[in-house]
């Protein structure tokens, strides 16, 4: 019996364990709202990119040249959905984007995470990142 239980306790340890990896490395480009010829091509294509996201499901985006907020699916324990939320990433406050082979997206702010958004491909994970960190860089070289 014991000695089931422990085959059991170590099955359960080992694959959580695997489920858990390092952030990809990936370093975003910051010249993407540029690169599109502004704001108005890089809101669009950001729109286009989080309404693709697998998890959260994105319902509305606002996305201005100081901020994205978009409303979403709250998920509590065991990723149960609570109801619908809004989520505010302010350009000038994001600090970094981290990639995980999941394809989900950590932004960061002010040295916290702010929120997670998973894609169902690594190449939206990575336009995510080079459009939220290129909206950061494209607003502080206009002040």
């Amino acid at each position: 019996m014991h000695r089931t239980l422990r085959s059991i306790a170590l099955a359960s340890l080992l694959a959580l364990s695997a489920c858990i990896a390092p952030p990809r490395a990936y370093v975003a480009r910051t010249d993407r709202v540029a690169v599109l010829g502004g704001g108005p091509a890089a809101q669009a294509e950001l729109r286009g990119v989080m309404q693709r996201a697998t998890l959260p499901k994105i319902g509305t985006i606002e996305i201005t040249p100081a901020y994205v907020r978009y409303q979403h699916t709250h998920y509590g324990p065991f990723d149960a959905p609570l109801g619908p939320t809004w989520t505010h990433i302010t350009w000038s406050q994001v600090d970094r984007v981290d990639l995980y082979p999941n394809h989900r997206a950590f932004v960061y702010e002010s040295g916290a995470e702010k929120t997670w958004v998973q894609f169902g491909t690594p190449e939206d994970a990575e336009r995510f990142a080079d459009l939220v960190m290129s909206f950061k860089a494209w607003g502080a070289a206009a002040k």
